[in-house]
């Protein structure tokens, strides 16, 4: 009798636990939780990071000992989905009497900053300048701008400033995609060797283009 009702009483037990399974469910141990691979990196994240090349991982840590901050920030943009360039960019626009002056092509500079695309400039016949990237991508990075520069294949921010010539065209339109830049006629594109990628938040190169002459 006492062992049928010690059943009864465990079949009880179990019927609540399982009734009441909503509730204490978020009281147990998130054993399929994502383990933080990279200090301070979002949980959502995490998974990200881990699918990372090896060597790019070690970058980003190694840069993390050195600077918490800016290898934390780095990081969240890179594994962050940006924007695209708008639409219109796609094609170029019309330009009177125009030329092509200058050609390059983004590079690369180590595991965490790179870009790739062709680079463009063309003068009107007012003399006024348009910069366009075509098949263009690059890592997402905090606060991106392009930029100008007199040095050939700027890598430190110094170098980027290299007399004192550094002209910031705007804001990078979007991470992938066609995209084109008006330049001012009063800008001497004769005193620029390369455009630059360049994160102002963090002061740092992501990639640049060194220009030469066109010969169409």
């Amino acid at each position: 009798m006492r062992f049928r009702l010690l059943l009864i009483l465990i079949g009880a037990l179990f019927a609540a636990a399982a009734w009441t399974f909503p509730y204490w469910q978020p009281l147990l141990p998130a054993s399929g939780a994502t383990a933080e691979l990279f200090p301070g990196l979002a949980p959502e994240l995490q998974g990200a990071f881990a699918a990372l090349p090896p060597d790019r991982q070690e970058a980003y840590r190694a840069l993390a000992d050195e600077d918490s901050v800016h290898g934390l920030a780095m990081l969240t943009a890179a594994l962050t989905r940006g924007s695209a360039a708008p639409a219109n960019d796609q094609e170029m626009p019309e330009m009177i009497g125009s030329s092509m002056v200058a050609v390059g092509a983004f590079g690369q500079i180590d595991a965490m900053r790179y870009a790739e695309g062709e680079v463009s400039i063309y003068q009107d016949a007012s003399g006024g300048g348009l910069l366009r990237f075509e098949d263009f991508s690059v890592v997402n990075g905090p606060d991106l701008r392009v930029v100008l520069s007199a040095s050939a294949a700027p890598r430190e921010p110094e170098e980027m400033r290299a007399g004192g010539l550094d002209y910031e065209v705007g804001e990078l339109r979007g991470v992938t995609g066609n995209q084109n830049y008006a330049i001012p006629p009063e800008v001497d594109l004769q005193q620029y060797a390369s455009v630059v990628i360049y994160s102002a938040e963090l002061d740092m190169i992501y990639s640049s283009a060194e220009l030469f002459a066109s010969r169409s």
